[in-house]
């Protein structure tokens, strides 16, 4: 479960979304930060998602592949609305 908060351009990550992605828990992670931990071919996509998904108040529903701290790549599936 994660949480992106536009006003200030930071992400907060449940537990085991922290564990999942390799992101620490005390640091602010804005979404440069974030996407340094996806495969450079999905980072794009997941920007624009994300975008598109504000700008048109709708869901979101994407696969990508994230860069596991031991270098393996694993494929995980990100899935958003918006909140207004």
């Amino acid at each position: 479960i994660w949480e992106y908060h536009i006003d200030n351009d930071e992400f907060t990550f449940s537990d085991d979304t922290e564990e999942l992605l390799g992101v620490p828990s005390f640091k602010k992670n804005t979404q440069e930060q974030l996407l340094k931990v996806f495969v450079e071919e999905h980072q794009d996509n997941i920007k624009s998602s994300i975008s598109k998904s504000v700008m048109w108040r709708t869901k979101f529903d994407i696969d990508a592949e994230i860069i596991m701290q031991s270098g393996k790549t694993k494929w995980v599936r990100l899935s958003g609305y918006p909140v207004f």
